[in-house]
């Protein structure tokens, strides 16, 4: 087995564990590839800004090959890859939105020459799932309610368009309780409605609050 001597730890080790370098005599780097990886993280602690900024040329500069490789860790495993996502998104939520929020502040023309080719593509499931959505709202609009009761439906729906109109967020009126949740069914009530960002809204999908999950009737 061929050994080499890491100048860093002063350990011998195989040469499989030092990375090639053309410009040495033998054709390997100086440092283990351990001790290389704890010095570039020393450096990325003590410099973040930069760190930042070679980062994000790394990104531009192999863009399509990240992607590709994205991609292929994401089919090899969809499930681990969902959790992770979710794990990741749960730690880090508020500046992903503020960081969604921005791009598309930024960004508002392909923004929206995106949204609208993604609903021409796909526009019965748009059909369908908006005529699902008024048949659920409908079905779980109470008779009893007031006439008050109605109107401040309505006001919700209004605070959410002025909510867009003076921050430049979309804002969308949120069911607490979601109309269509898996094993509960909220109503279309005033106590049950909110509004919030549209991307917050979005990614809550049809989950009951984690304090409210106990009232759900689903398999436990």
């Amino acid at each position: 087995m061929n050994l080499k001597i890491c100048k860093i730890c002063k350990i011998e080790k195989p040469v499989s564990d030092f990375s090639k370098n053309r410009s040495k005599k033998d054709g390997l780097h100086y440092n283990c590839k351990p001790c290389d990886i704890k010095k570039v993280r020393a450096w990325e602690l003590k410099n973040p800004e930069k760190k930042k900024i070679t980062s994000i040329a790394y990104r531009k500069r192999n863009h399509a090959r990240l992607l590709e490789a994205d991609k292929n860790r994401y089919y090899a495993d969809r499930e681990t890859a969902l959790i992770q996502r979710r794990e990741y998104y749960d730690k880090n939520k508020e500046t992903i939105i503020l960081r969604v929020n921005e791009w598309g502040s930024r960004n508002r023309d392909k923004t929206r020459a995106y949204l609208r080719g993604h609903y021409q593509r796909n526009k019965p499931e748009y059909v369908a799932k908006s005529a699902k959505r008024r048949a659920a709202k409908l079905n779980a609009t109470p008779l009893w309610l007031t006439a008050i009761q109605h109107a401040q439906i309505q006001e919700m729906y209004e605070i959410a368009i002025a909510c867009t109109m003076q921050t430049g967020v979309q804002h969308h009126v949120d069911h607490i309780h979601p109309l269509q949740g898996d094993g509960f069914a909220g109503l279309h009530v005033p106590w049950n409605l909110r509004v919030i960002p549209k991307i917050e809204n979005l990614s809550k999908g049809c989950r009951l609050p984690i304090e409210d999950v106990h009232l759900g009737w689903g398999d436990k």
